[in-house]
């Protein structure tokens, strides 16, 4: 849960500053979330985009769409700091999240995935804020505000965030470490290999430049962990 609600708490951080609607709150983060008792409903699957290779006769782009029903009571543990030096503590239930979600499978720039709504999905919250003790009801329309516009700017279309694991391996790549080769038992010296490069595509783009000049070009294989280096 603490991976998740890193997360989650960069997404509304992001949100938050991008919002004015509240000269009291300082910083908002969250402590803890929950997934709630029971799971959304998952209705009318079908494949909403696809996008195929004419020379590996492999998809190129693949959306599924499905639609959502959720009312299992999710629920986050929020924690605002004031301007006045004080801390607000706030809890977020969700109460109603219905929406046509779209999972998305993409080859390029990198084979990847993700997903977000078709739309802006109908969200409802019931937010309870205490603040030295008080209920605020104008401080839970600024948070419900703050977590819809995290959902509008971050998770509906085109925003969405590309995702690797656990289904690809991550593209950004380290260079493995230099084994030695032998031949008849007699290690086989170093040398150079000159490639002449015709063509290619899902190229990934590295800063790293070597002391000659030259730059480390990566490939990616059709497989996912096939890698060729050329330099």
């Amino acid at each position: 849960q603490s991976s998740g609600s890193a997360r989650i708490n960069s997404e509304i951080s992001e949100a938050d500053k991008q919002t004015m609607k509240s000269r009291l709150i300082k910083t908002l983060s969250v402590h803890n979330f929950s997934a709630g008792t029971s799971p959304p409903k998952i209705s009318n699957i079908y494949i909403s985009k696809l996008k195929m290779c004419e020379e590996t006769k492999l998809f190129r782009k693949l959306h599924i769409s499905v639609d959502i029903d959720y009312k299992g009571c999710g629920k986050l543990a929020l924690q605002a700091s004031t301007f006045l030096g004080k801390n607000m503590y706030i809890s977020v239930e969700v109460t109603k999240l219905i929406g046509k979600l779209v999972f998305i499978f993409n080859r390029e720039p990198q084979t990847h995935w993700g997903f977000c709504f078709d739309t802006e999905p109908e969200v409802e919250f019931n937010v309870i804020s205490a603040f030295q003790k008080r209920s605020l009801p104008k401080f839970t329309k600024v948070v419900s505000s703050i977590l819809k516009l995290t959902i509008r700017k971050k998770h509906t279309k085109p925003n969405y965030k590309r995702r690797y694991a656990p289904l690809f391996k991550e593209p950004f790549i380290s260079l493995p470490p230099e084994k030695q080769f032998f031949i008849c038992r007699e290690p086989l010296a170093k040398g150079k290999l000159i490639v002449k490069l015709i063509s290619a595509n899902r190229v990934v783009k590295t800063n790293s430049t070597k002391k000659d000049g030259s730059t480390a070009l990566y490939l990616l294989g059709q497989r996912c962990g096939m890698q060729n280096v050329v330099h």
